[in-house]
């Protein structure tokens, strides 16, 4: 697969944006602690960030791919 560098790097920008916005209100539901509180918004949280984390990371290797 390929994507020319401004497609690549905007997808990475709107996808990492979007990834922050998910760690930063699972930082405000802990009160900002190491851990969170078992919950399923917590956890839903958690899971949308990591998955933003791997989306980038697949983008910015798509030539891999």
């Amino acid at each position: 697969m390929y994507m020319n560098d401004n497609d690549k790097n905007a997808l990475i920008n709107l996808i990492s944006g979007n990834g922050a916005f998910a760690v930063t209100q699972l930082a405000e539901m802990t009160g900002e602690e190491a851990s969170h509180p078992d919950t399923y918004a917590a956890g839903y949280m958690q899971g949308y960030a990591h998955a933003a984390d791997m989306a980038c990371h697949i983008i910015s290797h798509c030539e891999e791919v």
